[in-house]
């Protein structure tokens, strides 16, 4: 859990909401949970039929409380209701502001930070790109006009723009020897396309079509770190929101997530240019070079494909890919190995609320995944920390 109220150390400000911090004290201090909170206005607590609420916790800028009689969190919904959380289903939030839109907070807190589960971390990750993408239902009206009006909204923020295909819609189904995941749907005969907002340094992006949002880090060829995925799900809030509020305001209907997906590119140094690949064992610990005079050295290169189906109540809801391809870089012409995570599946609910949970499942699972299938050597390379 996040604490108790006995670990509140209260700073008020001039503002209709009073400002908290959860501070780590005493035994778990060393735990490293001090979250930001917000503390409900007075007027909140007489809207909950039990009342007595305590303080209001801050997640995607929702409106949580402690109530201290009972030792539960509670989670506000649209119109002022209240739904006890119990203790420990915290991770089950419904993100919406007080007047029940839903609500958008860059770098907000993950299932796995809200109840405390310690991810892997690396200070230096092999990634060089992340897209976190929603599909959602088609917005027919939102053509190539609408489109370019879309972009007046990011221009700030995203001053340079480029235009390519739109994207097959792609569904994970399962029942079949086969599960296809590639949906494919009747094209007008000028189709209308997917365009890219990019920032000045175009390592980040938004992609825009008529059913899929994607928000994009790239390290292309800079020296920028990754982010860090708070900061992509932050991004990926502000653009679903600004994207609903413009749907709404020209009257293109509803955003109705129907697949969710998240993938990490990884790029990992095998060897010196100039010189042979080294063995794909040194890296991955599923794998191991064959023991025969027919094979002499390790593979020139390796091409991998693995999906693992996800479940949720032993159900399928989603799979998780690995894929590993050898290939070299371009400055250098070294030999790496190209390693991509991609988790993708249906949300529990079609909503944005419910795309989001997916998607801080995925950066679980892909987080764990990674560390589970790459050596000991190259955590120790890349700064493992915890």
């Amino acid at each position: 859990m996040l604490g108790s109220p006995s670990a509140i150390a209260v700073r008020r400000q001039m503002e209709p909401s009073v400002v908290c911090e959860l501070a780590p004290i005493g035994k778990g201090a060393s735990d490293k949970r001090c979250r930001s909170v917000t503390h409900l206005p007075e007027s909140a607590s007489e809207r909950s039929p039990r009342s007595n609420l305590f303080f209001g916790v801050c997640l995607s800028d929702a409106r949580y409380a402690w109530r201290p009689d009972s030792n539960r969190f509670v989670v506000r919904q649209p119109r002022g209701h209240w739904r006890s959380l119990g203790d420990t289903a915290i991770d089950k939030k419904e993100p919406f502001h007080s007047d029940g839109r839903m609500a958008s907070a860059p770098g907000s807190m993950s299932n796995a930070e809200i109840l405390g589960i310690r991810l892997p971390e690396f200070d230096r990750p092999p990634v060089v790109e992340v897209a976190a993408s929603i599909q959602f239902d088609d917005l027919q009206a939102l053509d190539t006009a609408r489109l370019g009006l879309l972009w007046t909204r990011f221009r700030n923020r995203y001053p340079r723009t480029d235009q390519r295909p739109a994207l097959p819609q792609v569904f994970e189904t399962f029942g079949s020897a086969r599960p296809p995941h590639v949906g494919l749907s009747l094209q007008p005969v000028l189709p209308v396309p997917r365009l890219w907002f990019l920032d000045e340094s175009q390592t980040k992006l938004v992609q825009v079509q008529r059913n899929r949002l994607i928000v994009n880090w790239r390290q292309l060829n800079t020296v920028t770190e990754y982010p860090r995925y708070p900061a992509l799900r932050g991004a990926l809030e502000d653009a679903i929101q600004t994207l609903i509020e413009f749907a709404s305001d020209e009257g293109l209907g509803g955003v109705v997530p129907n697949q969710a997906e998240l993938t990490y590119v990884n790029h990992i140094r095998a060897g010196k240019p100039g010189q042979p690949r080294q063995s794909l064992a040194d890296f991955l610990v599923c794998w191991k070079d064959p023991e025969s005079s027919a094979f002499q050295g390790p593979a020139e290169n390796v091409s991998l494909r693995m999906q693992y189906v996800q479940h949720r109540d032993a159900n399928p809801i989603g799979r998780l890919f690995v894929e590993l391809d050898s290939a070299y870089t371009v400055s250098e012409n070294a030999p790496i190995y190209v390693l991509n995570l991609i988790a993708r599946g249906e949300p529990s609910q079609r909503t944005v609320a419910g795309a989001f949970e997916f998607l801080d499942q995925a950066h679980e699972l892909i987080v764990q995944g990674f560390t589970d299938i790459t050596t000991s050597k190259l955590h120790e390379f890349w700064g493992r920390t915890k």
